[in-house]
């Protein structure tokens, strides 16, 4: 599980500066970012998830002891 979760973790950040690098900063317009942008998003998201995922399993391995 623990393999896993830094996995998730790792593609999720190289997910995001993936798409950083997508964004198009000399004329940034709208509607050619937007899939950079929601990739962006998604991406922090789903590591927002993982690290609570993470802090749950630490919370309850210890009310288990």
């Amino acid at each position: 599980m623990k393999l896993l979760v830094k996995i998730l973790i790792l593609i999720s950040v190289l997910m995001i500066g993936f798409n950083i690098f997508q964004i198009n900063w000399n004329t940034p317009n709208w509607n050619e970012n937007i899939i950079a942008l929601i990739g962006i998003i998604s991406a922090s998201c789903a590591l927002i998830l993982i690290l609570i995922l993470m802090v749950s399993n630490k919370i309850s391995e210890k009310t288990k002891k």
